[in-house]
């Protein structure tokens, strides 16, 4: 989902559970020592936005626990959208980890909004085109 209030005005990535839906969340999963942690944790806003969340997933059958950052309700913009180069970014990250072309698809087809920031989105745009 995107309805993390980001601070720029625009919705954020979240990951939100579907009780009764047969949907996936796919991930990344990488293993962070205690410093790299602390810093991923600054980076993503750890309480201040989102929450530091310890779950359980499956790796090649085996079960083993990971991170993830949650975005609390009173956090949540259930009607603000995300800007197009952030948008674009997830579903390059995306097809980077090789997750199945239908999980894309429904990342790119979520709204987006055109960044105000010129600037910023000149800047993100620029990236993307690197990663292509």
């Amino acid at each position: 989902m995107f309805d993390k209030r980001g601070s720029d005005g625009s919705a954020k990535a979240n990951l939100r559970a579907a009780p009764g839906s047969d949907a996936d969340a796919w991930a990344a999963l990488y293993e962070l020592d205690q410093k790299q942690y602390s810093i991923l944790d600054r980076f993503e806003g750890a309480g201040r936005g989102y929450d530091s969340f310890w779950m359980d997933v499956i790796v090649d059958g085996e079960e083993r626990s990971a991170v993830t950052y949650l975005t609390p309700s009173h956090w949540r913009a259930e009607t603000a959208r995300p800007w197009t180069w952030y948008r674009d970014l997830v579903v390059a990250g995306a097809r980077f980890h090789g997750f199945p072309e239908s999980y894309v698809q429904v990342i790119e087809q979520v709204k987006a909004s055109p960044d105000p920031d010129a600037e910023r989105a000149a800047r993100h745009d620029r990236i993307l085109q690197n990663l292509g």
